[in-house]
């Protein structure tokens, strides 16, 4: 039987896809500023990023901040967490 960590590492690509990013990132960083104007993120912010995938979610984070964070990032998928750290 196939496991969910499996499955992940054979799709790795497919998160880490010019397609993928091009939607979620876009997302992310909206989302991101929102919860900024709406003053929803303290400083300084501490992030657990759980199923960080590639990372886009941590990554837009990164965009946008220009301030202080922690920034932890757990997945079931080696090879996600390989394309998170790149």
């Amino acid at each position: 039987m196939t496991t969910l960590a499996e499955v992940y590492d054979q799709n790795a690509g497919y998160w880490d896809s010019w397609l993928f990013r091009a939607v979620y990132y876009r997302s992310y960083i909206r989302l991101l500023r929102t919860l900024e104007c709406e003053g929803v993120l303290g400083r300084p912010v501490q992030v657990l990023d759980s199923g960080i995938g590639a990372g886009l979610l941590s990554e837009a984070l990164l965009h946008i901040a220009d301030w202080q964070m922690e920034l932890n990032g757990v997945d079931l998928s080696s090879n996600l967490l390989a394309m998170s750290a790149a």
